[in-house]
C-alpha cells in the first residue's frame, strides 16, 4: 500500500514539475547581465586618491559623492565582456585587490559617499569648536561659520547669557551646526567624524534575540 501511494506521489511530483519547467522560457544569458547588477564579490573598485588639503577623495563633489573605477574580477562575465586580471603589473594598469588590470577596462563607475570640503573656504572643525567653547559668548563661532545675525545676536546678548553658548558648543560638538554654505568641516583622517548610518549594502546591523 505505502508503495502505491508512493508510485502515485512521484507521478503526480513529476507532473507537475514537467509542466512548471515548461511554462518557463530562458530569454537571456550570463553574458546579458549588466555590471551594475554584479554583487559585491564579483567586482572589484580602486581605492580612491585622496586631497591632502581637504583630507577628502578627489573628485568630491558638492552632493558628497564621489565616483570610483570598479573592474570585473577574472573571469566574471558582464556587458558581454569577461574580466581579466594579472598578479604582475603591466604597462598602464590598475592595482585593485591585489590584481591588476587593464584601465581601460573599467566596468562602471560607483558613487560613494565623502564629505564636501571647499578649498577655496575651509572650515576647520578644531577651530569651530575652540573658538565656541572659548569665545562663543562673543559669538565668535557663529561668526566664523557665516551665520552673522546669529553671531552679533550672541555677541548683544553675552551668548543668549551663557545659555545659547551652551547649546552651540553641543551642536557643534556633534557636527549638527556646519558651515552656513553647506559644506562640511575639515576634518583629519583620524579625526572625531559623526556619521549618520542608514541601512544599505555598506552597513551591518546585527540582531539580538
Amino acid at each position: 500500500m505505502a508503495l502505491l501511494v508512493d508510485g502515485y506521489f512521484l507521478c503526480f511530483w513529476t507532473a507537475i514539475t514537467t509542466t512548471v519547467l515548461g511554462m518557463c522560457e530562458v530569454t537571456g544569458t550570463l553574458s546579458d547581465v549588466p555590471c551594475l547588477d554584479l554583487f559585491p564579490s564579483m567586482y572589484c573598485c580602486v581605492e580612491p586618491v585622496y586631497n591632502p588639503t581637504t583630507f577628502q577623495p578627489v573628485g568630491c563633489q558638492r552632493n558628497n559623492t564621489f565616483l570610483i573605477d570598479c573592474f570585473r574580477r577574472h573571469g566574471v562575465e558582464c556587458d558581454g565582456i569577461v574580466g581579466v586580471s594579472s598578479p604582475d603589473y603591466f604597462n598602464d594598469s590598475v592595482n585593485c585587490g591585489q590584481e591588476w588590470y587593464n584601465r581601460s577596462d573599467v566596468a562602471f563607475r560607483k558613487e560613494e559617499k565623502c564629505f564636501y570640503v571647499n578649498e577655496d573656504n575651509i572650515y576647520d572643525f578644531d577651530t569651530t569648536l575652540a573658538l565656541s567653547i572659548f569665545f562663543g559668548m562673543f559669538g565668535f563661532d557663529r561668526f566664523y561659520l557665516g551665520y552673522y545675525a546669529l553671531g552679533l545676536t550672541k555677541l548683544l546678548t553675552l551668548g543668549g547669557f551663557f545659555v545659547g553658548q551652551l547649546i552651540d558648543i553641543i551642536l557643534i560638538t556633534l557636527q549638527i551646526v556646519g558651515p552656513a554654505d553647506g559644506t562640511s568641516y575639515r576634518i583629519p583622517f583620524n579625526g572625531p567624524r559623526m556619521i549618520q548610518l542608514f541601512p544599505d549594502n555598506n552597513t551591518y546591523y546585527p540582531h539580538f534575540n
